[in-house]
């Protein structure tokens, strides 16, 4: 009981007062709880939200496009890509890849295409490969310009083909060109081109 102007008062039931030090231990300790969950929050969820977002926006047709636009800053014609698949660091898998002329026509179709980068070369695979001769045209007019435009082409590039169907146009024995009536020839045959800096600081082509 506690005593006012010397009358006895009887105390609440259950209205007991907390010590001092233990109310300040119970806020700190709460304090310190909020701060490991805000830690958490920070040092936790944010870098896998973050990495969650990259994974996507790498899988993402905004991403796919942006690879296509690049494709087609250095070969010059329109690309198409049906998806990209990065298997490691600098280097990425191309599917259902597409080369097409400028009026919109295909020009050449491969399954996969490899490539992989660096500072200083670009490697690009292909599996296989269909090679008409105004694929060969538009090949040949892009050494010749890989050549004679370095500030464009700053990066050594080296091609491999693995199967490549070469398609010739042929008279049919016994008619004339001017018969219209050309048989094609195919020939299968492996694919190596190097385009790379030569030692006197100009360019050189291998194929």
């Amino acid at each position: 009981d506690l005593l006012a102007d010397g009358v006895a008062v009887p105390q609440a039931c259950g209205a007991r007062r907390r010590p001092r030090g233990t109310r300040m231990f119970i806020e700190r300790s709460e304090s310190r709880v909020r701060a490991v969950h805000t830690a958490f929050v920070l040092l936790g969820l944010m870098p896998c939200a973050c990495l969650c977002g990259w994974a996507a926006l790498r899988h993402s047709a905004a991403h796919r496009h942006a690879v296509e636009r690049r494709c087609e800053q250095v070969i010059g014609l329109p690309v198409r890509i049906g998806r990209v698949e990065h298997v490691r660091p600098d280097a990425m898998r191309l599917h259902d890849c597409t080369l097409a002329t400028a009026a919109g026509g295909v020009l050449a179709a491969a399954a996969t295409v490899e490539v992989e980068s660096s500072s200083t070369e670009v490697r690009v695979r292909v599996g296989r490969v269909e090679c008409p001769p105004r694929l060969t045209r538009a090949v040949a007019a892009l050494v010749h310009q890989w050549l004679g435009q370095p500030a464009r082409f700053t990066q050594d590039c080296v091609v491999d083909v693995d199967d490549l169907h070469w398609q010739e146009s042929r008279t049919t024995p016994g008619r004339g060109a001017a018969d219209g009536n050309r048989a094609d020839a195919s020939r299968r045959a492996g694919l190596r081109i190097e385009c790379v800096a030569a030692a006197d600081g100009g360019r050189a082509v291998r194929i």
